[in-house]
């Protein structure tokens, strides 16, 4: 695992551990900054997502609304049917 690390580090071009022999290691200021940019990032890419998803859905509902806008056409010689349809209001 340190072989990553120092490979990761060295293509960084800066520490992500302070490391203390005897005393163990933790995450260099760099490292706090990553993590906190990448969360940030993150955040910020997942809203974009959420409003682009929104904005897509109003445009497919634009589509929606016209194609259920449909005609009926009859036409028949049967006084029935003539009667009925002759109170279809057309608008």
């Amino acid at each position: 695992m340190w072989q990553k690390v120092n490979e990761v580090e060295e293509a960084l071009g800066f520490k992500l551990m302070d490391r203390v022999r005897g005393h163990g290691s933790q995450l260099s200021e760099y490292a706090h900054y990553l993590i906190q940019f990448i969360d940030d990032f993150d955040e910020k890419t997942r809203r974009l997502g959420q409003t682009s998803l929104a904005h897509l859905e109003e445009g497919f509902a634009q589509f929606r609304v016209k194609s259920e806008k449909r005609w009926s056409l009859a036409s028949s010689s049967d006084p029935i049917i003539q009667k009925v349809m002759g109170g279809v209001d057309p608008h």
